[in-house]
C-alpha cells in the first residue's frame, strides 16, 4: 500500500491560523487521518514514536538536487520501482522523506558568518531526499543496503543530466557509505581541518567520539 504523509509546521500557536498558509494542503481530498492541531513538542514527538516501532534495524541516505516538479515526481517513481525487489523483507518500513530548502533559509545561512555547507541562496531552492528503512533480520542488510544505494545512485545520475544536481549532502540523514564533509566542498573541508587543528590540537574528537562523521587524517 503506497502512503504520503505530510508533516506540516507553522510556529504560531494559533488554531484559526491564515488560511492562506496551509490552504492548498487542507483542501486535499479525503485523508485517511487529519492531526492539524496546536499540540507541544512532547506531544508530537509522541505521536511521530507511533508510527517507528523500536527493536528495528535501520538505515538512512541522502541525497540533494534543485527543486524541479517534475524531477520530484521522478524521484518518487525510482523509489517505488527499487523498493519492489526487497518487499518481502520481515517488517520492512521504507519511506522516502522529501524537504524543500528554500531560497530565504539558504540566504538566512549566511548570517553571522555564513557556515561550511556550500550553500547559498543561488543554489536554491533544493530539493532534499531522506530515504530511510527499517526491517528485522540482519540477512536482509545487504539487499536492502543495495536498495538504497541504487535509489541515490539513479536520482543523483538524472539529476546531474538534467542539471538539477548537487552536491551537498546532510549530514543527519547520511549513510555510513557517503562522504558528507567532501560535499561541502575543498575551501569549507580546509577550513574545518584549520579549525579542528586549532581549537583539538591533538585530535581528541576525532579518536574518542564513537560514531558521527570525522575529518580523518
Amino acid at each position: 500500500m503506497k502512503l504520503v504523509s505530510a508533516d506540516l509546521a507553522y510556529a504560531n500557536p494559533n488554531a484559526n491560523i491564515d488560511e492562506t498558509i496551509l490552504k492548498e494542503w487542507r483542501e486535499v481530498p479525503n485523508p485517511i487521518t487529519d492531526t492539524q492541531y496546536v499540540r507541544t513538542l512532547t506531544n508530537l514527538t509522541q505521536q511521530f514514536s507511533i508510527f517507528n516501532p523500536k527493536g528495528l534495524r535501520e538505515t538512512y541516505w541522502v541525497a540533494t538536487y534543485k527543486l524541479d516538479l517534475a524531477f520530484t515526481s521522478f524521484v518518487k517513481d525510482v523509489f517505488y520501482e527499487e523498493v519492489v525487489a526487497i518487499l518481502d523483507a520481515e517488517a520492512l518500513v521504507p519511506a522516502a522523506t522529501l524537504q524543500v530548502i528554500t531560497e530565504p533559509q539558504l540566504a538566512a545561512m549566511q548570517s553571522n558568518g555564513g557556515n561550511p555547507l556550500g550553500l547559498s541562496a543561488q543554489s536554491g531552492p533544493l530539493l532534499l531526499l531522506n530515504l530511510n528503512m527499517m526491517w528485522m533480520s540482519s540477512a536482509d542488510d545487504a539487499r536492502i543496503l543495495e536498495a538504497n544505494r541504487r535509489i541515490v545512485e539513479r536520482t543523483v545520475e538524472e539529476s546531474k543530466r538534467r542539471r538539477l544536481g548537487s552536491d551537498f549532502l546532510y549530514m543527519n540523514y547520511a549513510s555510513q557509505f557517503q562522504d558528507v564533509i567532501e560535499s561541502y566542498g575543498s575551501s569549507n573541508e580546509a577550513k574545518l581541518r584549520a579549525v579542528a587543528k586549532l581549537y583539538d590540537p591533538t585530535g581528541v574528537f576525532q579518536r574518542l567520539v564513537p560514531g558521527g562523521f570525522k575529518l580523518g587524517d
